[in-house]
């Protein structure tokens, strides 16, 4: 499918990104970071960055990327996660990156712009490792709706720099099968509300028209570009009478040790599991408190760093499939 260039509408584009409709204060914890975008004009783009208490005089450190969801900020996406709480317990630190016009580019038809963006999360880890001692081998990427879309975009054209990727609240999208080239494999860990009413997660047509993949097909991308086996699925402790419960299905790692997992909240919304109902439940689902994201995603991204394999044959045919895949649709 291959629909006409156009304006996503503001709704889909939102959600996630609610929260801070105006720039919130900086907590004097975090420190509001400039980034020198090569290609520019001379032009910065904007990071809020945390870094653990624990990181003073530590070896490198850890650094997860936060992606806010679409018209959200830096702010929104700390305001919605409370990923600083966690990054302080466990010792990692967050950039909170800011898409500028509020958007991601991820492929869709719209104002994100994939390639500035991809431009900007590289000089933001090259000036994270100059200037503030980031772990150059264990920078990871997470985000909520569009910053999840985007998410799965440095998953497979940056993997040569992010060791691993925990989208939430989205599946991959048709204009990212179409237009991606992946050429690594990459670890990666699925967080989706069954009964999203934003993300639909049988897969079909979001409300602006955008077609989406299922969950389930989501998973099988991964699973044959990574070379993963078979899965096995085991429930979440049901530990809050919140009208939800949760699964996580797992694969067998790849040859390579390359994992994928996915969790899937029964009854779950467009929500970031443990985080704040940024929304009522009759707008975007409820958001579940039988377990933290943050928490699993850590649990998940610790002791991962960047390894560069040399592509393998399965990397190779999936690509070349995607490419004929493509070209028969355009010939069509």
């Amino acid at each position: 499918m291959n629909p006409k260039p156009r304006f996503r509408p503001m709704l889909l584009l939102t959600i996630g990104g609610f929260v801070a409709t105006t720039a919130a204060a900086v907590p004097a914890a975090d420190i509001e970071v400039q980034i020198p975008v090569p290609g520019a004009s001379g032009q910065s783009r904007r990071l809020l960055l945390h870094l653990p208490a624990s990181s003073q005089g530590s070896g490198p450190i850890p650094i997860v990327l936060g992606f806010h969801g679409g018209f959200g900020s830096a702010e929104s996406f700390r305001s919605l996660t409370g990923l600083n709480t966690t990054a302080d317990a466990r010792g990692f630190g967050v950039a909170y990156m800011d898409a500028g016009d509020g958007v991601w580019g991820d492929y869709r038809p719209g104002p994100g712009q994939p390639e500035a963006d991809l431009d900007y999360v590289r000089a933001a880890m090259d000036y994270l490792v100059a200037n503030y001692h980031a772990d150059a081998r264990r920078f990871y990427a997470t985000g909520i709706s569009n910053g999840a879309a985007f998410s799965f975009v440095l998953g497979s054209q940056l993997s040569d720099r992010i060791a691993a990727i925990a989208p939430v609240a989205h599946n991959l999208t048709q204009a990212f099968v179409d237009q991606a080239t992946p050429v690594r494999p990459m670890h990666v860990l699925q967080i989706v509300g069954n009964a999203d009413p934003l993300m639909p997660f049988n897969g079909g047509f979001q409300g602006n028209g955008d077609p989406v993949l299922s969950s389930a097909a989501t998973m099988q991308y991964w699973q044959v570009l990574n070379g993963n086996g078979a899965s096995t699925t085991a429930f979440l402790p049901n530990v809050v009478a919140d009208g939800t419960a949760a699964f996580r299905e797992t694969y067998a790692p790849s040859a390579e040790g390359f994992e994928l997992e996915r969790i899937v909240v029964l009854n779950g919304g467009h929500t970031w599991p443990g985080g704040e109902q940024y929304l009522p439940p009759s707008q975007i689902g409820p958001t579940s408190r039988d377990f933290s994201a943050n928490d699993l995603i850590w649990d998940f991204f610790a002791g991962k760093s960047l390894t560069i394999p040399a592509p393998s044959a399965v990397i190779t045919l999936a690509v070349a499939s995607c490419v004929m895949s493509r070209r028969r649709r355009q010939a069509t």
